[in-house]
C-alpha cells in the first residue's frame, strides 16, 4: 500500500503557479513525472516471473502462470487471507484503481513520422525514436487495462470469493468495492475495443494497433461469456452505487454529486459507449453516409449497449436489484437525450468533462444524471419516458436520431425533412426556417415525435431500415451471450 501511494500522479503539478515554482523547475519536475509514469507501466506490464495459481486450485504447479502480467497478478492473485476468507486491499483499492487508471489511460493518438517531413535525417531519427517510446507506453497501457479486466474475473472466480458472498455480492468485489468503482474509469477508453470483441472475437488475449489509430484490446468469445455471465466482471460492476451528497439542498439535485468524487461505473460505461457509437455514426454520415456502414456501425456498438443494460435471468436478486435500480435512472436520461457527444462533453455545460473531471483530481466529482437534464421546453414529456425493457433499444435509436438531425443525408429523400415537416407539424415544424432539420435535443416532444415518424417511415430504404436494423442487432447481441437476459427484475 505504501508503495501505490508513491506511484500515482502528484497532484500539485496540475497547477503552473503553486509553491512559487519557476516554470523551468515545474517543467523539470513534469519531466521526471512522465518518465515516472513510464516506470510505472513498464512494471504493470511486465510479467511477474514467479509462478501463480491461475486455477485456483490451491496448489502452484512448476512453470504455472510463470509469465502471468503483474496487473493481472496484483488484481486478482495476491488477497487471499490465511484463513481461508477472501482478503482484499486495505483500501478496498482506492490507491490501486487510481495507479492504474493513470497507467491505462492512452494517450493522444501519434502518426508514425516520414522521412520526407524533415530536413535532415538526424532529424527524422529523433521523430522516429519519440514515435516508437510512444508506441510502447500505449501499447503498455492497453496491456493494463487488458489483464485487469483478465484479473478481475479471476478474482471472482476464486472459490474463496464466492463462498464468502455479502449482502448478495461476491467477497471480492465486495471488498474491493473502490478498485470496482475505479474500474469503469480505467476500461471506459476502451469500450470500443470491448464491444468490437463481443462483435467478432478472436483467439487469445491480444493487444494490437498501434499504426493507424490507438493500440486496441481483444479477448476470445470464451472470456466474453464469462465478464457477462452471472458471476461476471460487468455484473459485479453494477454493485457500484456511490452515495450522493445534496450539499445541503436536497430538493434541488442540480448541485448534487457523487461522494468519492465517481459516476457509478457502468454509467461510466454507458456514457463512453454512447459517446463511441455517435462519433462513429457522425464519421459514417460524414463520409457519405452509406447505408451499409452506418449498419454496421450500429450492429458493432450494439453487444455493449445490450449487455450494459441487462443482466443474465438467473441472477440473484441482489444483482436483479442493482440493475433495476440503474435501469431506472438511466430511462429519463435516454429519454431526454443527454448529449454525451465529443463536442458535448468538452463544452462548459453540466456534463462538460464529465469523465475527465473524476480523474483529474481528488477534489473533483461527477454530477449525478439528474443535475444533468435539460430544464428547457425540449424535455421529455412523461408519455415519452423509456421502459426499462426498450432501454438498449431506445439508447441507440435516439443517438441515431440525434446524430442524424445534424447531417443533411435526408435532402434527397422524397418528401424531403421539409416537406413533411410542413404537411403534418403545423406551426412547430422539425425543420428551420431555411428547411435545415432542428438538432434533436432541442426539438420538442411533438417535434421529435414527427422527425422520428419521418425517419422511420418517409426517409426511404436506405434509412427508415435503420432504425429496424438496430432492433435486429439489439436481438443477435443477447443471442450472442447465449443465455436469457433481463432489463429490470
Amino acid at each position: 500500500h505504501s508503495m501505490l501511494l508513491l506511484m500515482d500522479h502528484p497532484e500539485s503539478l496540475e497547477s503552473d503557479d503553486a509553491d512559487g515554482m519557476q516554470q523551468e523547475d515545474r517543467e523539470a519536475l513534469r519531466e521526471s513525472n512522465r518518465r515516472r509514469l513510464n516506470s510505472v507501466r513498464s512494471f504493470l506490464a511486465s510479467d511477474t516471473g514467479f509462478d501463480v495459481d491461475l486455477n485456483n486450485d490451491g496448489k502452484i504447479e512448476k512453470g504455472e502462470g510463470h509469465e502471468t502480467a503483474v496487473t493481472r497478478y496484483l488484481t486478482g492473485h495476491r488477497q487471499d487471507g490465511p484463513d481461508d476468507e477472501y482478503k482484499g486491499f486495505q483500501d478496498h483499492g482506492e490507491q490501486y484503481g487510481r495507479v492504474l487508471q493513470q497507467a491505462s489511460a492512452p494517450e493522444p493518438f501519434m502518426d508514425m513520422p516520414k522521412e520526407s517531413q524533415y530536413a535532415s535525417h538526424a532529424e527524422y531519427q529523433r521523430a522516429y525514436d519519440e514515435w516508437r517510446a510512444w508506441q510502447a507506453r500505449n501499447e503498455n497501457a492497453a496491456s493494463i487495462a487488458l489483464n485487469h479486466m483478465r484479473g478481475y474475473q479471476e478474482g471472482l472466480e476464486n472459490p474463496k470469493s464466492r463462498g464468502y458472498e455479502i449482502g448478495g455480492q461476491n467477497a471480492f468485489g465486495y471488498y474491493n468495492s473502490k478498485l470496482r468503482s475505479w474500474t469503469g474509469l480505467i476500461l471506459q477508453p476502451y469500450v470500443e475495443s470491448i464491444t468490437n470483441s463481443m462483435y467478432n472475437s478472436r483467439n487469445g488475449y491480444v493487444v494490437s494497433g498501434g499504426a493507424v489509430e490507438n493500440c486496441q484490446i481483444r479477448f476470445p468469445q470464451d472470456f466474453r461469456m464469462r465478464i457477462f455471465g452471472k458471476n461476471g466482471l460487468f455484473a459485479d460492476l453494477g454493485f457500484d452505487e456511490p452515495d450522493v451528497d445534496d450539499h445541503g439542498t436536497p430538493n434541488d439535485k442540480s448541485d448534487d454529486t457523487y461522494v468519492g468524487g465517481r459516476a457509478p461505473a457502468i454509467d461510466n460505461l454507458l456514457i463512453a459507449a454512447k459517446r463511441g457509437y455517435a462519433e462513429d455514426l457522425n464519421q459514417a454520415f460524414a463520409e457519405g453516409g452509406d447505408p451499409d456502414e452506418v449498419r454496421n456501425v450500429s450492429a458493432r456498438w450494439a453487444p455493449i449497449t445490450e449487455g450494459l443494460f441487462t443482466a443474465p435471468k438467473d441472477s440473484d436478486v441482489a444483482a436483479l436489484e442493482a440493475l433495476d435500480k440503474r435501469n431506472a435512472r438511466w430511462q429519463r436520461g435516454v429519454s431526454f437525450g443527454i448529449d454525451f457527444s465529443p463536442v458535448g462533453l468538452a463544452t462548459k455545460n453540466p456534463v462538460g468533462g464529465f469523465i475527465m473531471n473524476q480523474v483529474k483530481s481528488r477534489f473533483s466529482s461527477a454530477p449525478v444524471m439528474e443535475a444533468m437534464w435539460p430544464t428547457n421546453n425540449a424535455a421529455a414529456a412523461e408519455s415519452e419516458i423509456v421502459t426499462k425493457e426498450m432501454l438498449a433499444e431506445k439508447f441507440m435509436t435516439k443517438t441515431f436520431y440525434s446524430v442524424a438531425s445534424t447531417h443533411d443525408v435526408f435532402q434527397g429523400a422524397s418528401p424531403t425533412p421539409a416537406e413533411y415537416s410542413a404537411k403534418i407539424s403545423g406551426e412547430k415544424p422539425f425543420v428551420d426556417a431555411n428547411g435545415k432539420i432542428i438538432p434533436y435535443d432541442q426539438m420538442t416532444p411533438k417535434q421529435r415525435g414527427d422527425f422520428e415518424e419521418y425517419v422511420s417511415s418517409h426517409a426511404g430504404k436506405n434509412y427508415g431500415n435503420q432504425i429496424n436494423d438496430i432492433q435486429t442487432a439489439i436481438t443477435n447481441a443477447a443471442k450472442r451471450h447465449h443465455d436469457a437476459r433481463v432489463a429490470s427484475k
